[in-house]
């Protein structure tokens, strides 16, 4: 078990060794596959992230929410763009 959201958990990518979640708690959070730790940093949204997909090439992150927007996200950068 991987704790850190606060609501249910809506979608799960894997890249490399790293998970990454979105739940209904509006937060995708991220972990290392290989200490089971939650990594530094949180992506938060306006609304709930219901779709994920990581680019294996950029390693960009691109979320879809609940509120019809939609996010690309570079962990290198820890930001939205």
């Amino acid at each position: 078990c991987l704790p850190g959201h606060t609501a249910a958990v809506r979608s799960v990518r894997i890249s490399g060794a790293v998970v990454f979640s979105g739940g209904l708690d509006g937060y995708v959070h991220s972990w290392s596959l290989e200490t089971g730790l939650k990594l530094p940093w949180s992506m938060r949204h306006t609304g709930w992230p219901l779709a994920m997909h990581v680019d294996p090439e950029s390693k960009r992150i691109v979320t879809g929410c609940s509120d019809g927007s939609v996010y690309v996200w570079d962990p290198a950068l820890a930001g939205a763009r």
